[in-house]
């Protein structure tokens, strides 16, 4: 790999492979329309010190892929605000993990602005994306495709803490 860096590095360009053709993607189009949106398009993660029973608890700040969280700070560092997250590609973890609620979200919220814009493309583009990742074999379900309903989002089917939950280590 070092020999291989070096030689790209003196100019050697057939090493290089070429870039894939530009495919816009039930994905792309997606990501596209939350950048365009500028937040979380979840909308504010919420932090509520009363719920939270940190240092017994570090779960979301040893899991922030982002270490947005630092509750040992005085006051608590929470968040791409540092008071509360709006991280745009979405992430949600802090939230399904926090087992006493002390990290919210407005679902309901959320779920009204989601359906708002599913009509800006004519149909759901998240659901063409499964579809097509299912057929070619990149996605597999767990779940059998009849049993998976839009009007049981996870946030209703999973509404007692935690959403998640991380095995310990052994």
């Amino acid at each position: 790999m070092v020999e291989t860096s070096r030689r790209i590095a003196a100019g050697e360009t057939d090493l290089i492979p070429p870039a894939p053709d530009f495919a816009l993607t039930h994905q792309l189009l997606v990501l596209t329309e939350f950048y365009r949106y500028g937040g979380n398009p979840h909308g504010y993660m919420k932090y509520d010190s009363e719920k939270c029973i940190y240092p017994k608890c570090s779960l979301c700040m040893d899991n922030c892929l982002m270490n947005y969280i630092d509750l040992s700070a005085s006051p608590p560092v929470f968040g791409s605000k540092k008071t509360e997250c709006d991280m745009w590609m979405g992430c949600t973890f802090c939230e399904m993990i926090c087992p006493t609620g002390a990290i919210s979200c407005d679902w309901e919220e959320f779920s009204k602005k989601f359906r708002s814009i599913i009509p800006n493309f004519g149909y759901n583009p998240l659901a063409k994306a499964a579809e097509e990742a299912i057929a070619s074999g990149r996605l597999r379900m767990l779940v059998p495709k009849e049993e998976v309903r839009p009007d049981r989002p996870h946030f209703k089917v999973h509404e007692k803490r935690p959403r998640f939950r991380i095995p310990k280590d052994k």
